[in-house]
């Protein structure tokens, strides 16, 4: 990824992150959301995915880790693209990680035990609990994800 594909992603991350924020009581079934960072990595990862996917980004990977110091008390859900972290859901884990993180190097993932790698369509195609509401939900974060970068 060179500098200019960094800085897209980052305003792209930017800007969905916000439209998440915006959106976030409107999401129905995906009422965990109200609580936004916390516990939506999953899905937030996941949407955030296929936003880039749909922006021209390839070979995004969502990657599952499981806390190493607590076993499986803790798990977290971010992206890889190219070998750089991408996250937009680091600050549940604390302010100090910021709001969205992308980056080749990050303290918050390597406290987490990789025990799951897949291309993303693996998540956005799979038959979990949420993932019917995920897609139903993502038009209304993607439209105003496309407002936020014209504004």
């Amino acid at each position: 990824m060179n500098s200019n594909e960094k800085e897209r992603i980052i305003e792209l991350c930017l800007n969905f992150r916000q439209a998440i924020e915006l959106c976030k009581n409107k999401m129905g079934d995906l009422f965990w959301f109200e609580w936004f960072p916390k516990g939506c990595c999953r899905e937030a990862s996941t949407m955030l995915a296929k936003y880039l996917s749909d922006k021209g980004f390839d070979r995004i990977y969502c990657v599952r880790g499981e806390d190493k110091v607590y076993g499986n008390q803790y798990s977290h859900v971010w992206l890889e693209l190219d070998k750089w972290v991408i996250d937009i859901t680091p600050d549940q884990f604390g302010e100090k990680f910021g709001k969205v993180m992308v980056t080749q190097s990050s303290e918050l993932h390597r406290n987490f035990k990789v025990v799951e790698r897949e291309p993303y369509l693996n998540f956005w195609n799979g038959t979990g609990f949420n993932d019917g509401d995920m897609r139903r939900k993502y038009p209304m974060i993607y439209e105003k994800a496309e407002e936020l970068l014209y504004l």
